[in-house]
């Protein structure tokens, strides 16, 4: 266990903007913190990433840091939040390739393909227009800029669960209009 003591002096120096008692941090935690990661990560370049992100984003936000607390399951919070954005990505891009490669096995012309991906991106657009303001700002944010559902929420002052909440009725609209617009 570490030295409680030590830490909240650490993390209290920090909160201030002390360069120093971050390093000490980033040197006390960061190895742990890559084992972790590195358990559910596929490579050792993600858990790096994941490590180095993670830091970067108590040094940005440390002003939110609760000394009183451990500073173990904070950062592991963070890490795991990372980790499943990660996958969701891999998922997402994995899903895209594998449509890619059917619709350019399916077709021979390009020009037909490019139609083809004009007008869903055009059926695509014409129901994220068609969603509430604030529904339509979190999609966009997640989908087109790619932000996670923390990031969004603190960008607009909501709750992450709201967020959530958004992206998924969005989704589930978008699929229906989506079905609509197929028959």
């Amino acid at each position: 266990m570490r030295n409680f003591d030590a830490d909240l002096k650490l993390l209290k120096a920090i909160r201030k903007g002390d360069e120093k008692a971050f390093e000490k941090i980033f040197e006390r935690y960061s190895t742990q913190l890559f084992n972790v990661v590195q358990k559910f990560t596929t490579s050792r370049t993600d858990a790096e990433d994941v490590v180095q992100e993670v830091f970067s984003k108590v040094w940005k936000h440390r002003i939110r840091i609760n000394p009183e607390l451990p500073f173990t399951p904070y950062i592991i919070k963070i890490a795991k939040n990372m980790v499943i954005n990660i996958a969701k990505k891999r998922i997402y891009e994995t899903t895209y390739l594998s449509y890619k490669y059917h619709v350019h096995s399916k077709f021979n012309y390009i020009t037909e393909n490019q139609v083809l991906f004009r007008e869903l991106q055009s059926i695509l657009e014409e129901k994220i227009s068609m969603l509430p303001d604030k529904r339509q700002e979190v999609y966009r944010l997640s989908r087109q800029e790619g932000l996670t559902a923390n990031e969004i929420a603190e960008k607009l002052g909501i709750s992450v669960r709201t967020v959530e909440n958004h992206i998924n009725q969005a989704l589930k609209e978008i699929r229906h209009h989506l079905a609509q617009k197929s028959k």
